[in-house]
């Protein structure tokens, strides 16, 4: 009794206190009812010398099941079926012996207990689930889609995939005659051999794209949605092997346009793992939408660089910050600072921020001048700046973005209807300094590539022209203020230039 005593405390269970089932003594491994299977499995067995198959299937367990024979065989428990074949959706399986462990002659069901190894269920419900969620619904939408859709407009889209099947056969031929180490390697030789399809197939390709834009804006408004999930079904499979398309589409951090597909279209080397995939890509920064997301970084660039000041710390804010390409170009490219500069990055994605700070931060070490500037990042949304939950955020706000000589945006607006663009305005011109800048930018619509965008990559964007920039402005009600639109150099963005007196 002392030894008991003394004995350490179990960090797991006693076993001697465990206790066992009280309802179902006897364990049988869970059966999968057969009639909630898409697809009702087949049995075929050999009696008598000929295969016969079970009028139906009633269960099945990774060691057994149950059957209604066809016919009242000559089944008895005990007995060894040598050859059973179990078949779903055309496809055998499970085979080999089983034995009858019961035959119930008032419901004619009889039950076999395989002796040939185990059914994999794992697997079964796999494969049903697989085709009746994915293939089965998949085809059945496709023909009622084509019920629907406009006989014209699917007959465009089937062009349009094998225009994009014409491109990939040669890009797969030019790969089997250029060694993959010549190009893979070598950025320049991927845009020699990408350039050399592009100049002749993106003309025809690009006239199939307004053609579809033209068609779509025919559809009646009740079937854009169909339309867009039939143009994704059908062409995003052929536009997969391009990084940005794949990424537009997939949206891993959940929205379309985030920093690594800025950063994708701004690199000199076209990615993908195949010459299609870089064709894809090329095509994609030359898109005219593709063009504007390089030069708006110079152009909101000029716009930092212009705003600097001689007298006095010059603080600048960047919202929805991205990669910070533009701050990056700045910094590289300005002469010697004669005044302090606060760089401050405002995006609600953690990772943007992480790669714009280590970025900046790299280039800023590289100056001679670099300890004139600072740099600090807010990781915040816009409801969180229009709307701060509490006085804490409040006053982050205030400390961190007020009196800002210049803040500024170049993609957000793209994402944001009119009331929340104007109250968001509004917000941000109460922050600036006096003398200080609004200057936000906005993509109009581009139809060698919006269509495509909105159709195929679901990367929907809220498109403006130079009339709705200034409506934004107006609607600020700010009557002092100074407000003008300026265009990048490529004239699909543009920026709502205001300014506080």
């Amino acid at each position: 009794m002392a030894n008991d005593q003394q004995r350490p405390k179990s960090h797991g269970a006693e076993h001697a206190e465990l206790e066992g089932s009280h309802e179902a003594y006897r364990y049988r491994p869970a059966r999968q009812p057969a009639d909630q299977l898409a697809f009702r499995p087949v049995c075929r067995f050999k009696l008598n010398g000929h295969f016969t198959a079970a009028r139906e299937v009633l269960d099945l367990s990774p060691t057994g099941h149950a059957i209604v024979p066809s016919e009242r065989p000559s089944l008895r428990p005990g007995q060894v079926v040598d050859d059973l074949r179990l078949e779903h959706c055309n496809n055998e399986i499970w085979a080999g012996s089983a034995e009858v462990v019961y035959a119930d002659k008032d419901s004619e069901r009889i039950g076999l207990r395989f002796i040939s190894g185990q059914l994999n269920m794992r697997s079964l419900s796999f494969r049903d689930e697989l085709i009746e969620q994915r293939l089965v619904k998949s085809l059945y939408q496709v023909r009622s889609d084509e019920r629907l859709l406009p006989a014209e407009w699917r007959a465009g889209i089937s062009t349009t995939r094998h225009l994009l099947e014409s491109a990939k056969a040669i890009m797969e031929e030019m790969e089997r005659g250029e060694p993959s180490e010549n190009w893979s390697r070598s950025a320049r030789r991927k845009r020699e051999l990408c350039e050399m399809v592009y100049h002749k197939w993106w003309p025809v390709y690009r006239d199939q794209l307004l053609a579809m834009d033209s068609l779509s804006q025919q559809l009646p408004k009740a079937l854009r949605e169909t339309a867009m999930d039939y143009a994704a079904q059908e062409l995003m499979p052929l536009l997969r092997e391009c990084p940005m398309h794949s990424r537009a589409y997939d949206k891993p951090l959940g929205y379309a346009g985030d920093y690594v597909l800025m950063l994708q279209g701004n690199t000199e080397e076209l990615a993908g793992e195949t010459l299609y995939g870089c064709l894809l890509h090329h095509m994609v920064q030359n898109f005219e939408l593709g063009k504007a997301i390089v030069a708006r970084c110079y152009t909101a660039s000029d716009a930092v660089a212009q705003t600097l000041r001689k007298d006095r710390t010059t603080r600048i804010v960047s919202l929805a910050s991205g990669p910070a390409i533009e701050l990056r170009t700045l910094l590289e490219n300005i002469p010697p600072l004669e005044q302090p500069v606060e760089l401050i990055l405002v995006d609600v994605d953690e990772q943007a921020i992480q790669h714009a700070y280590d970025s900046l931060s790299r280039a800023i070490q590289k100056r001679e001048d670099g300890h004139l500037v600072r740099l600090s990042c807010l990781n915040f949304s816009i409801s969180q700046i229009m709307t701060p939950v509490d006085e804490d955020e409040r006053e982050l706000v205030h400390d961190v973005l007020e009196n800002a000589d210049l803040i500024y945006s170049m993609g957000l607006f793209d994402y944001l209807n009119r009331p929340v663009a104007v109250r968001l305005l509004r917000n941000l011109y109460s922050l600036l300094a006096p003398e200080g800048r609004l200057f936000i930018g906005n993509l109009k619509r581009a139809r060698d590539c919006s269509w495509a965008m909105d159709y195929a990559v679901h990367w929907h964007l809220a498109y403006r022209t130079e009339a709705d920039m200034i409506d934004l402005g107006t609607r600020m009600r700010e009557s002092e203020a100074s407000i003008e639109v300026t265009e990048d150099k490529t004239g699909y963005c543009m920026f709502l230039d205001v300014r506080r007196p």
